[in-house]
């Protein structure tokens, strides 16, 4: 009797694993964003914050809930959909998140952005890097 459940949980493991290969490979095919339509602007974007929070962009871009490089990355968020108007799916492919936290995210810099005013200066600066930059 044991035998037969381990065959038939191998048999819906493998089902499993194949439907999964095929989901990958449908999106190496056709991807659903396209991260690459503006290299450059989310590049320099990042570049600006790094420079200005001391923050490397793996710090930024990792799920660190520490606090100097979750705000880079709510920051990050906040300039790519504020400034470069990407799309929460573009801005979650880049950082590995979903798009509800992506959502949050931008809101919860914006209530930072009106009470700190450290993260008021940080922000000023970035936004003169990158006017000097990308126009």
């Amino acid at each position: 009797m044991e035998i037969k459940r381990l065959r038939l949980h191998i048999v819906e493991l493998n089902i499993e694993h194949d439907r999964a290969v095929k989901m990958l490979k449908n999106e190496i095919i056709r991807p659903r964003t396209d991260i690459n339509t503006r290299p450059n602007d989310w590049h320099e974007v990042l570049r600006a914050i790094c420079q200005v929070t001391d923050q490397t962009p793996d710090m930024i871009i990792s799920k660190s809930r520490k606090r100097k490089p979750m705000f880079a990355r709510h920051m990050f968020n906040h300039i790519c959909r504020k400034r470069l108007g990407m799309t929460f799916m573009e801005i979650g492919t880049i950082v590995r998140c979903d798009h509800s936290t992506i959502i949050s995210s931008v809101r919860e810099f914006g209530d930072i952005l009106s009470t700190d005013k450290e993260m008021q200066k940080q922000h000023a600066q970035v936004h003169t890097i990158l006017h000097a930059v990308l126009e």
